[in-house]
């Protein structure tokens, strides 16, 4: 008891640019994003140094082998920099809660998939693993649910991530426990805010 994290939830949801919107039906769509604008800065800022590096290499170093082996590592910085620039500004977890139904909608920019299910059919937050890191775990919320077919409203059961890089499991439970009681909240139609 004395070692369990405590989670301040609005502050986490703050964190992971989360946007509420009511629906016109009385539901809400969140809508969850990588968007940061302070790692924005910090990484054009690298890029923008590395980048400085690797020309410097190449202008002044007359071996072409050698220019390319000391712009080795900053070469690597640019093209993982841009990998996370791409991820903040494609990458989308939107979930629509509305009184009986649950709709999500996640990942890149034209490769998102979805998954609609009815809340009645008992949708699972589950908190997963994601990364071992050298300092600790990055963990993700997945969607275990039955995907609703139109014709006969009957499917089966998916698993979608609807956010990820959650900064240990004390953070994803505490997201698993607010998702699973907006659902409640929205069945019964009670208010509940975080």
């Amino acid at each position: 008891e004395p070692f369990t994290q405590e989670v301040d939830v609005p502050a986490l949801l703050s964190q992971m640019h989360m946007t509420r919107q009511p629906l016109l039906s009385g539901g809400e769509r969140l809508t969850f994003t990588h968007w940061n604008q302070k790692s924005l800065v910090s990484i054009i800022a690298l890029m923008i140094v590395c980048t400085t590096v690797i020309v410097v290499c190449f202008w002044f170093i007359p071996k072409m082998g050698v220019a390319a082996l000391v712009s080795l590592l900053p070469g690597i910085l640019v093209l993982g920099g841009g990998c996370v620039l791409l991820d903040m500004f494609f990458w989308r977890s939107t979930i629509e809660i509305d009184h009986d139904e649950l709709r999500c909608e996640s990942g890149w920019l034209g490769f998102r998939r979805t998954l609609a299910t009815r809340i009645q059919s008992e949708p699972t937050f589950a908190s997963v693993l994601d990364f071992r890191k050298e300092n600790g775990e990055w963990y993700r919320v997945e969607l275990q649910a039955t995907q609703m077919d139109q014709a006969n409203e009957n499917g089966a059961s998916r698993t979608l991530v609807l956010i990820n890089r959650l900064d240990g499991r004390a953070e994803a439970d505490a997201i698993q426990g607010w998702l699973s009681q907006r659902c409640l909240d929205n069945t019964t139609g009670s208010v509940y805010s975080a």
